[in-house]
């Protein structure tokens, strides 16, 4: 147990030898970068004073030179302050001078006429202006091109988006309760109102019984399925339109706002049978100039629905 502590005292007083002799060198190595440090700063003190007095020497012989004269000092001082003075006013002038040019065809010809007239130039005052007018025209024909151009894109851009929109719905749409085909080729329309809650033209709230399907005047529209026609003629709202009873006692469909109607009363139809042809008779919203398209129901044990759910 002894020789254990003897053995570790050992090791003990070593590390600290260790660890002073580290510690000293370090010591050492700090002394000799003050020193250096020191003595930089003695040589800098040296050389400052002696710029110091050679400033003053130099001060004072200045002043003990008479050939010196105290006027021609003065002008140069002058001199040197009305040019700086100068420079200092024509960098403001500069910056005033600094315009944004007006290239307006407007302003460049009302520029050219004051100019033409302060110099008595009449004739080319009247030139001008009779060159000027075919060139406004010409300006003004462009404008006109462009906003043409950018509507005619907008309202293509409007257009293909609504027959994205509709294709995407119709290919959506339930086929659990499916059993009429679209009365109207797919192709040839989009769906322009839907069926569900629809403000009146006065704003006040109402509701659209059926879907609009938009299409060019003319278009053939077909019957659902087959069945037989229980009215076809003109009523109030729904203008020429035509009303198919489908002979199971649950399902009827009407198709109104019709240009022509191809059927008559009591005449028995077949699905793909041509039964009129898309218009705008009766009441009709429209945005643009022609508000032709079809309005298609369907009743289901007597009730109008989503004609969405019954189609395919």
């Amino acid at each position: 147990m002894q020789r254990k502590l003897k053995i570790t005292l050992t090791i003990a007083s070593m590390i600290i030898i260790v660890i002073l002799s580290i510690l000293l060198h370090q010591c050492c190595i700090v002394k000799k970068h003050f020193d250096q440090w020191h003595a930089a700063q003695d040589d800098l003190y040296v050389c400052q004073s002696h710029n110091d007095s050679d400033a003053e020497d130099a001060v004072e012989a200045d002043f003990v030179d008479e050939s010196i004269d105290v006027s021609v000092v003065s002008d140069r001082t002058d001199t040197i302050e009305e040019t700086d003075s100068e420079e200092d006013d024509s960098g403001s002038d500069e910056e005033n001078d600094f315009l944004v040019v007006n290239r307006s065809g407007e302003y460049l010809l009302d520029g050219a006429v004051s100019f033409y007239k302060q110099h008595n130039l009449q004739d080319a005052v009247i030139k001008l202006t009779d060159a000027w007018e075919p060139y406004n025209d010409w300006q003004l024909r462009q404008s006109n091109a462009k906003k043409t151009v950018e509507k005619k894109k907008i309202h293509k851009k409007k257009k293909t988006a609504r027959l994205k929109t509709s294709k995407t719905i119709i290919t959506k749409s339930a086929t659990t309760r499916s059993r009429f085909s679209w009365p109207i080729n797919p192709s040839y329309f989009w769906l322009s109102s839907r069926y569900g809650p629809r403000k009146h033209k006065n704003g006040s709230p109402g509701f659209h019984h059926g879907i609009d399907m938009a299409a060019a005047r003319g278009t053939r529209i077909k019957a659902a399925a087959k069945g037989r026609v229980i009215a076809a003629g003109y009523t109030a709202g729904w203008g020429n339109n035509i009303l198919i009873d489908h002979q199971d006692g649950r399902y009827k469909t009407r198709y109104a706002h019709l240009d022509k109607i191809r059927v008559y009363h009591g005449q028995y139809v077949t699905e793909e049978s041509w039964i009129g042809d898309v218009g705008a008779t009766g009441r009709v919203r429209k945005k643009g100039k022609d508000a032709s398209h079809l309005h298609f129901e369907v009743y289901d044990n007597g009730k109008r629905v989503n004609p969405m759910l019954y189609v395919s």
